[in-house]
C-alpha cells in the first residue's frame, strides 16, 4: 500500500517539486504549463520513467508556472528536492501542493468530474466518459484514507478481479493512467489522459481501518482486507 501511495504522489504532484535550482517560477505560460503537467504525469506512470526526460519536463513546468501559484511552487520545490517521501510531513508543503493541484485541475482545459469517496464506495464516477483529459475532483466524505487509482483494464478483467487482487498484482490486470489520494474530510485531485477507448476502473486498495498513518501501517501489517474487497471499485467505459 505505501509503495503505491508514494508512486501516485510522485506521479500526481511531480510538477510541484522537481525543478532544478535556479529555475524561476511564474512566467505565466498557462498553455505550456498545462501541457507539461500532463507530460510529467504520463512519464511517471510509465513502468520505467526516463528520469533525465522527467527532469527536463519538471524544469519547464516550474519555469512556466503562472503567477497565481508561483509562491506555492517556491515552497514545494526545495522540500521535494530534499526528500519527496517526507515532504508532506511539513503542513506548509502539503498546503502548497494542494494549491498547485487545484490550480491545474480547475485552470487547465480539462473536463471536470466530481467524485465522492465513501467508506467503501466511489460516488459520481460516470458509466461512460468521452476520450480526452479529465480532472477528477476527489472529496473524501468517509472516515478512512482513500485512493483513486485509475486503470485501463485488460480484456476480460472484471470488477471482481480487481476486488480480489493484491495491490502488487494490479499491473497484470491493467495499465495505470492516473492516481489520487485523499485523507478523511479533504478534497484532492487526479488528472487522467483518457486517450484510448475501452474498459477502465477506479479502485482503492488501501487496507480497512486506515484512519491515519499509524493505523494504515498497522492494518497493512495485520493483513487487513482492502477497500476494494469491500466494494470500492467503479468500472466505466471510455468512448469517442
Amino acid at each position: 500500500m505505501r509503495k503505491l501511495l508514494v508512486a501516485l504522489t510522485v506521479a500526481g504532484l511531480a510538477v510541484a517539486f522537481g525543478a532544478a535550482p535556479g529555475v524561476a517560477a511564474g512566467s505565466g505560460d498557462l498553455k505550456k504549463f498545462c501541457k507539461t503537467n500532463l507530460a510529467i504525469n504520463k512519464a511517471f506512470n510509465s513502468e520505467q520513467p526516463d528520469l533525465e526526460k522527467v527532469n527536463r519536463l519538471l524544469d519547464t513546468a516550474a519555469a512556466t508556472a503562472p503567477a497565481e501559484i508561483a509562491d506555492a511552487v517556491d515552497i514545494a520545490v526545495p522540500a521535494f528536492k530534499a526528500n519527496p517521501e517526507t515532504a508532506f510531513e511539513d503542513p506548509a508543503v502539503a498546503e502548497a501542493v494542494g494549491q498547485i493541484d487545484e490550480f491545474a485541475a480547475t485552470s487547465c482545459d480539462y473536463k471536470e468530474i466530481d467524485v465522492t469517496l465513501q467508506d467503501y464506495a466511489f460516488d459520481g464516477v460516470p458509466d461512460e466518459i468521452k476520450t480526452g483529459t479529465v480532472a477528477f475532483t476527489l472529496t473524501n466524505e468517509g472516515t478512512e484514507f482513500h485512493e483513486f487509482h485509475v486503470l485501463r483494464l485488460k480484456k476480460g478483467v472484471t470488477e471482481d478481479d480487481l476486488a480480489e487482487a493484491h495491490e502488487d498484482d494490479l499491473a497484470d490486470l491493467g495499465t495505470t493512467v492516473a492516481g489520487g489520494f485523499a485523507p478523511p474530510g479533504e478534497t484532492t485531485y487526479a488528472v487522467a489522459q483518457l486517450k484510448k477507448t475501452g474498459n477502465y476502473a477506479a479502485v482503492c486498495h488501501i487496507p480497512v481501518g486506515s484512519t491515519d498513518d499509524a493505523s494504515a501501517q498497522a492494518a497493512e501489517e495485520a493483513g487487513a482486507p482492502s477497500h476494494a474487497s469491500e466494494g470500492m471499485v467503479a468500472e466505466f467505459e471510455v468512448a469517442k
